[in-house]
């Protein structure tokens, strides 16, 4: 069930994703589409996270594995709860006029978290295989997490760069959603973590 709730995590980033691309190109209409399925994807990944929740409550396994599944799965809701607030940030700006240049800098950190999460969901299928190769791919997320690091920054460069060309309220808006997929690749490295420390306690 980890895994599914894992996957809906990975189709809102993949529609965010999607949302951004269509936001840079001027489809309003494709990324309104995206939106909505992104949060039909958060939603859903709700629902499995309480369901969990619930399951484990029986008591079935161990406490110290209920506790750590319980930890991963709310590192992974996280991901999607970052998802869906990006993308009301990216919902304000899809009538607004924003350099291309700058629009730039968002679908490359975006293509990037597509990447990352693609990584991480390796990671947690590895988990009841091969510990050795979950561990290995939880290292490929945090490589790419310092990626989106780099990427990041130089899209708060650019808010220099195009500083003359985007009024005060706009540029919070675009701030917003800097920070909001700053946090996604941030949840996707938390996650990571929790993977290493989960695969040493299960050998």
């Amino acid at each position: 069930m980890a895994k599914d709730h894992l996957a809906k995590a990975v189709d809102s980033i993949t529609e965010l994703n999607k949302a951004v691309k269509a936001a840079s190109k001027g489809d309003s209409e494709e990324a309104e589409l995206s939106i909505k399925r992104l949060f039909a994807c958060e939603s859903e990944a709700d629902r499995i996270r309480r369901e969990i929740a619930e399951e484990l409550t029986k008591g079935e396994l161990p406490s110290k594995d209920r506790e750590d599944l319980m930890h991963l799965v709310r590192r992974m809701d996280a991901i999607a709860d970052w998802a869906r607030d990006a993308s009301r940030s990216l919902k304000i700006l899809l009538d607004v006029k924003i350099p291309d240049g700058l629009w730039s800098k968002f679908t490359t950190i975006s293509s990037s978290l597509v990447e990352c999460v693609w990584a991480l969901r390796k990671s947690v299928g590895e988990l009841d295989k091969d510990l050795e190769e979950a561990s290995k791919l939880s290292f490929e997320v945090d490589r790419i997490e310092h990626r989106i690091d780099e990427e990041y920054f130089e899209a708060r460069r650019a808010f220099i760069d195009y500083a003359k060309e985007i009024e005060t309220p706009i540029f919070i808006i675009l701030r917003d959603l800097l920070h909001d997929l700053e946090q996604v690749a941030d949840s996707c490295e938390d996650t990571a973590d929790l993977i290493r420390i989960m695969t040493i306690r299960m050998r």
